[in-house]
C-alpha cells in the first residue's frame, strides 16, 4: 500500500493532496471495434435486472434496468465513437458489469457470482477470441470502499487491509484481461463517496471519513495501475472520477446540472413504494447529480461519458 494509506492510520483527518488522475490518452489514433465493460452498477447496462427476472433495479422508477433514469456513461460512450451499443452480457452484449460487484475477495467480503473474478470467467467463456482493437472499460471498487467506510468506525486497520486488497484485485484482474487479448483499457477510479446523499445523510464524520477513503484508495489504485501497464503493456487511460464529482458540485452550471444534493428518488432498488419521485420528466430529473442515494442520473452519466471521450483522445 502506498506510504500515503498507511500514514492516514493516525488519524483520517490528513489532509490528501497532489493527486491527478492520470487523464493520458489511451491511444489517440486508434479505431476501436467496440468496448467490453466491467465493474459494479455504475456500469451494469441490465445484468442485475435479468439476473433478478426483472425485479432490481425495480422499474418504475429505474429505467430499463439501470441504476439511474436512462443510459449509462459507457453507452453514451459507444454512441459518442459511432460503436455498436454496449448492453448487458446476460442478453448477449458486451458489458458484464453487475450492480453490487466487487472486487473479489478481500477482509470484509467473501467473493460472490456478481463480482470481478466472475465477470472475467464469464467474459472469457463468451469471448475466447476477443476483438483485438477493443477498448476494456474497468470500473471497480466503490462498494469495497463502502464496505471500508463503515468498517472504520469499528476497525480502522481491517478498513485500510480491505482498501489494499481490492486494489490488488483489480490489478489481478487487469494482468488476466491483458493476457485474454486486452491492449486499451480506460480505468475509472471510485468517485467522491463523500459527496453522495447517502453518505451525507450519516452526518459529517461520516461523509468526511467517505471522502478520505475514496481518495486514498484512488491515490493507490493509480499508482498501482500505472505499474501493471508497464508490465502488461496496455495502453491504459485514467479517469479520475473523484476530481470531476468535485467539480460537479463545486460548478454545476457548467455541467448542466441545478441540484448537487437532492437525490431524484428517494427509495431503494426493489420496492416502488419506498421514496418519493422528485418528477416524472427526465428534464426536471436531469437537473439533479443524483438519481438516487448512490448513482448518477442520466445526465452525470453523460458527463462521465464527455470526461471519458476526453481522456481517450485528449
Amino acid at each position: 500500500m502506498s506510504g500515503a494509506l498507511n500514514s492516514v492510520l493516525s488519524f483520517l483527518g490528513v489532509t490528501v493532496s497532489g493527486f491527478e488522475g492520470g487523464n493520458t490518452p489511451v491511444n489517440p489514433n486508434a479505431p476501436f471495434g467496440n468496448i467490453y465493460a466491467f465493474g459494479d452498477s455504475l456500469s451494469d447496462a441490465g445484468n442485475d435486472f435479468i439476473l433478478s427476472l426483472n425485479h432490481l433495479p425495480v422499474s418504475p422508477p429505474y429505467v430499463d434496468g439501470h441504476f439511474t433514469n436512462g443510459p449509462t456513461w459507457v453507452q453514451d460512450l459507444a454512441a459518442s465513437m459511432s460503436l455498436p451499443t454496449v448492453s448487458a452480457s446476460l442478453s448477449g452484449g458486451t458489458d458484464f458489469a453487475y450492480g453490487g460487484a466487487e472486487t473479489g475477495s478481500e477482509p470484509l467480503h467473501s467473493a460472490n457470482l456478481l463480482d470481478l473474478p466472475t465477470q472475467l470467467a464469464e467474459f472469457r467463456a463468451e469471448y475466447p477470441h476477443p476483438n483485438p482493437n477493443a477498448l476494456y472499460t474497468v470500473w471497480a471498487g466503490s462498494n469495497d470502499v463502502i464496505d471500508a467506510i463503515n468498517e472504520w468506525f469499528v476497525n480502522p486497520t481491517t478498513a485500510f487491509a480491505d482498501l489494499q486488497q481490492a486494489v490488488n484485485n483489480i490489478a489481478d484482474f487487469s494482468f488476466s484481461l491483458a493476457e485474454a487479448g486486452a491492449k486499451n483499457m480506460l480505468l475509472l477510479t471510485v468517485p467522491d463517496i463523500g459527496k453522495t446523499p447517502e453518505e451525507r445523510e450519516q452526518g459529517k464524520s461520516h461523509a468526511h471519513v467517505g471522502h478520505v477513503m475514496a481518495k486514498l484508495f484512488d491515490q493507490d489504485l493509480t499508482q498501482t495501475m500505472q505499474v501493471v501497464a508497464a508490465q502488461a503493456h496496455l495502453n491504459l487511460g485514467i479517469l479520475d472520477t473523484f476530481s470531476l464529482i468535485d467539480q460537479a458540485v463545486k460548478h454545476p452550471q457548467q455541467f448542466g446540472i441545478t441540484n448537487t444534493k437532492d437525490p431524484v428518488w428517494t427509495g431503494n432498488f426493489t420496492d416502488p413504494n419506498s421514496g418519493t419521485l422528485v418528477s416524472t420528466n427526465p428534464a426536471v430529473q436531469n437537473q439533479h447529480l443524483f438519481w438516487d442515494k448512490l448513482h448518477p442520473t442520466a445526465q452525470g452519466h453523460s458527463v462521465v461519458a464527455a470526461a471519458a471521450h476526453s481522456v481517450l483522445f485528449g
